[in-house]
């Protein structure tokens, strides 16, 4: 399990900007199924896409998935849509076990975080990253750990395989 911190909104903004720069839309990766440590890659011209579930209150959303790897943990950020109501929704999730991080956002744009007042676990096993029961809040202020309550969460990324985490020190 890992617990969670949380970077606020500014720090979204900037890791969905990291994450949109590392994605070039290519996968790459080598199923490590059975293992709870950081996957290797391995280039594969045929890999099979990553992919998610988020339940976000009472919409579910299929989430398109790209993942990866740094000596810190794994890193997955998803772009889904609703099959309801189409309505589309960007995630990333941070299993750093030293920055933790959940982050969604909405397609108006809302920021949507997690409870500051409980603590989130990331379970990560056999390439599958899951978290339940997360209290969410829309427009959390991180002055004052309020927001606007949105109910419970669930996500669940599958990640077949993994692209590595460019440097940030570079």
């Amino acid at each position: 399990m890992v617990m969670v911190a949380r970077a606020g909104t500014l720090g979204l903004s900037a890791i969905l900007v990291w994450a949109a720069a590392c994605s070039d839309g290519e996968t790459a990766g080598e199923d490590p199924a059975g293992t709870t440590s950081v996957p290797t890659t391995e280039s594969s011209a045929q890999a099979t896409p990553s992919t998610g579930t988020l339940r976000l209150g009472g919409a579910d959303y299929e989430l398109t998935v790209n993942c990866y790897t740094s000596a810190a943990g794994v890193r997955a950020v998803g772009i889904g849509t609703s099959p309801e109501s189409g309505e589309r929704v960007e995630v990333y999730v941070q299993t750093d076990p030293d920055a933790p991080y959940l982050g969604i956002t909405l397609a108006d744009g809302t920021p949507v975080d997690p409870a500051l007042d409980e603590t989130l676990d990331f379970d990560l096993k056999d390439d599958v990253i899951r978290a339940s029961a997360i209290r969410l809040a829309r427009d959390l202020n991180l002055e004052t750990g309020r927001g606007e309550p949105m109910g419970f969460g669930d996500v669940e990324i599958r990640c077949s395989s993994y692209e590595e985490a460019p440097d940030p020190n570079r």
